[in-house]
């Protein structure tokens, strides 16, 4: 009875290796598309920091995101204000683009997905230069850029109170 069962348990776990090694790869554009899984907002009040973290999914047909060198800005972030309830575009110096790191080699082709995840650090300092001010409402949107010039669509945030809990 014990071999006959072990030869069942056995015969059932080849099946279940077999049937997952049949998996399809998913089948994805080759323009990038992305969503926003979540944004978390983590406060250091005795450093007088605000740090936003976006956790950002993103799929791609044919790979290609990322490069190894830091040169190409691939990760492109608008920053919106609210001014007597409509949101208008405000400018951060230094950007808050990016770059995103070599996410699949040159060489590979196929579909990827994964997660992004991008910080945005407000220090709470007397600079009269922000764009921004203390108890301002933000929201950010985000778009992506693969190596053969495909953009994804934009995604956009919730709300982020400027300061709000320090």
């Amino acid at each position: 009875m014990f071999l006959k069962n072990t030869v069942y348990l056995s015969f059932l776990v080849l099946i279940t290796v077999c049937i997952c090694a049949c998996k399809k790869a998913p089948s994805y554009p080759p323009e990038p598309s992305i969503d926003l899984k979540e944004m978390k907002k983590i406060s250091y009040p005795s450093l007088q920091i605000d740090s936003l973290l976006l956790f950002v999914n993103f799929k791609d047909g044919n790979g290609d995101l990322g490069n190894e060198t830091k040169k190409d800005v691939d990760f492109f972030v608008k920053v919106l204000r609210k001014s007597n309830g409509t949101f208008s575009e405000i400018t951060f110096v230094p950007s808050l683009n990016a770059s995103l790191p070599l996410l699949s080699p040159y060489n590979a082709t196929g579909p990827i997905d994964g997660i992004i995840t991008y910080k945005i650090e407000f220090r709470k300092v007397p600079n009269p230069d922000l764009p921004y001010s203390d108890g301002d409402t933000l929201k950010f949107q985000v778009r992506l850029k693969d190596r053969a010039n495909n953009f994804s669509n934009w995604i956009e945030t919730p709300e982020y109170i400027v300061w709000k809990d320090l």
